[in-house]
């Protein structure tokens, strides 16, 4: 009997530590563990003041977004313009970074693009959005498009489709990451309609399951994830799709 009850009690001590894994929230990742594509989504720091402006007129925490390119790339819009960084420069201008990852996966052909459009950017000299990303939390402006939308799908499908030229653009931080997610065709054209970049914040990003889920958390040696941020109670790319990547 006292063997059986030690064999079960071994069980449940395993059961535990499984579903601990399987089910608990996202941890700590390395920059080993990214892939082209992965949104970072910032922690506000608290000396930033562009950062406390956007904490002001979001609600959240989260202040900034960029997207990974791979080769420890990034690409992000920041006054006053794209540009590409390390994931080191980007961990020094916050308090630490939230990862997403996309379930529809960044093959070669995607990444490919993804790269080729921010050299475009860059090449143009493509500038920070500053208006745009002031006025992104201005209820009238998304109320209306939720009003029109039907009518703008009506329209896309009964017209002729002309590709965009998004090199012509000017962008804010997640503004510049939904056109990439267009740009590589995760996002098509008619859903393009709906998921206008001009409409998300970095917090809105994590909001649209279009832009995937919360992967891990990248941290600066001592740090830690806060014990209110608001992706710990969130389910991970691990615990939906059941793998590290698509």
């Amino acid at each position: 009997m006292i063997k059986i009850k030690l064999f079960l009690s071994w069980i449940f001590d395993k059961s535990k530590k499984r579903l601990s894994y399987v089910l608990g929230p996202p941890s700590q990742i390395t920059q080993h563990d990214l892939r082209p594509g992965d949104i970072f989504l910032y922690y506000h720091a608290f000396w930033n003041p562009i950062g406390q402006l956007i904490k002001w007129k979001t609600g959240s925490p989260y202040t900034h977004a960029s997207i990974y390119l791979g080769d420890g790339e990034i690409a992000e819009a920041t006054p006053p313009k794209i540009r590409k960084s390390t994931v080191q420069e980007a961990l020094k201008n916050c308090r630490y970074i939230a990862v997403f990852r996309s379930q529809c996966g960044f093959y070669e052909d995607r990444t490919t693009k993804l790269r080729d459009f921010i050299d475009r950017l860059i090449q143009n000299n493509s500038k920070y959005d500053l208006p745009g990303a002031l006025a992104i939390r201005n209820d009238k402006l998304k109320t209306n498009h939720q009003i029109i939308s039907t009518e703008l799908l009506v329209d896309f499908f009964e017209s002729v489709s002309i590709p965009k030229d998004r090199t012509k653009n000017t962008f804010f931080c997640s503004a510049l990451v939904v056109s990439c997610y267009c740009e590589v065709g995760i996002i098509e054209p008619s859903a393009e309609v709906l998921l206008k970049p001009e409409l998300y914040s970095p917090i809105g990003l994590s909001q649209e399951p279009a832009f995937g889920y919360v992967f891990g958390y990248l941290l600066k040696d001592g740090d830690t994830i806060k014990a209110n941020d608001p992706f710990l109670q969130d389910s991970s790319f691990k615990t939906i799709m059941g793998c590290d990547y698509v």
